[in-house]
């Protein structure tokens, strides 16, 4: 019984909450080169993220995916991207804060 309960819980949360689906679609907006460090779901219609870029060279290229028009116009779950602030590290990478905003609110 207690099986029967967990499935079916988990099997609504399935369809009520997509992180799966926008950590799949997170993770092919990053280039090269860059990782996903953290991610928060704390704020409704809003992800919070924290990406590492091993050089300038790969944070430049996730600074053209953010900025591009076309990447949120084509996008299904996500609708623009807020940069909080770019930190290079001591080791010479860069840790970019951002938050991506949901279309639709979540």
């Amino acid at each position: 019984l207690t099986k029967l309960i967990l499935s079916q819980m988990e099997s609504l949360n399935k369809t009520k909450f997509h992180y799966k689906e926008y950590l799949d679609q997170i993770s092919s907006l990053l280039p090269p080169n860059t990782f996903l460090t953290s991610v928060d779901f704390k704020f409704k219609g809003w992800i919070s993220l924290s990406i590492n870029a091993q050089n300038v060279f790969a944070f430049q290229n996730l600074e053209k995916v953010l900025l591009n028009k076309d990447t949120w116009a084509s996008n299904e779950s996500f609708s623009g991207a807020y940069i909080e602030g770019v930190l290079r590290e001591k080791n010479g990478t860069y840790t970019t804060k951002l938050q991506l905003e949901l279309k639709g609110n979540g």
